[in-house]
């Protein structure tokens, strides 16, 4: 649903099932619990799938990851979710297929651009004609650490160098750094932020 053309995304999610108007016959957020009737109508939120009043899911919003492109109904838990998943998908996630450049710590002295493949599920290097790199599965990071950081000392975005990925490769687990060596200083912060969007991608994966 992320793709109008039909392409699918590992970060689509499905509508879920919505719970049955007769098992709920009261709104379902805890700080309301109104009593549904002729004049008090029920609704669903159209993340959770839970029955509200109708005061209780004013909150409209779009669902990309549903493919929801025009304001639905959405409990107040789910809306804070959706405005945070949107902006994910509207700004991060086309960074993220854009890419940056950087030093991989299996390959010395060259620069790769890095970025995500048209289904989201796969870092690609891109190495021109010179180098390539087999992708990576974002589903195969089972750990992320920001390069040369010290237990207890947390690194600000101006500092950070780099990531190491830690990942599940022919039965085994390997480790690669995306390094900022060699970036030229004008696309730094490009690259800083495109390793902040993945560590975003991933949580938002892992949270699925």
């Amino acid at each position: 649903p992320l793709f109008r053309s039909g392409k699918g995304s590992i970060f689509d999610i499905s509508e879920p099932q919505w719970k049955e108007d007769s098992t709920t016959p009261q709104c379902s957020s805890p700080s309301c619990k109104a009593k549904f009737d002729f004049f008090h109508r029920r609704h669903h939120c159209r993340i959770c799938g839970s029955v509200f009043c109708d005061s209780c899911t004013e909150h409209r919003q779009p669902v990309l990851r549903m493919g929801l492109v025009d304001p639905v109904r959405l409990c107040k838990t789910c809306e804070g979710k959706a405005k945070k998943d949107n902006h994910f998908v509207s700004s991060q996630l086309k960074s993220l297929l854009k890419g940056a450049h950087f030093s991989v710590s299996e390959v010395e002295g060259l620069t790769f651009r890095c970025h995500l493949s048209e289904d989201h599920s796969e870092i690609l290097f891109d190495g021109g004609t010179v180098s390539t790199r087999d992708p990576i599965q974002l589903r195969q990071i089972v750990e992320v650490k920001n390069a040369g950081e010290k237990e207890g000392i947390t690194t600000t975005h101006a500092d950070l160098s780099g990531l190491v990925l830690t990942y599940k490769g022919e039965g085994e687990e390997r480790v690669v750094e995306l390094g900022l060596k060699g970036v030229p200083e004008d696309e730094l912060k490009t690259s800083r932020d495109w390793l902040l969007f993945l560590k975003k991608a991933l949580k938002v994966l892992h949270e699925k």
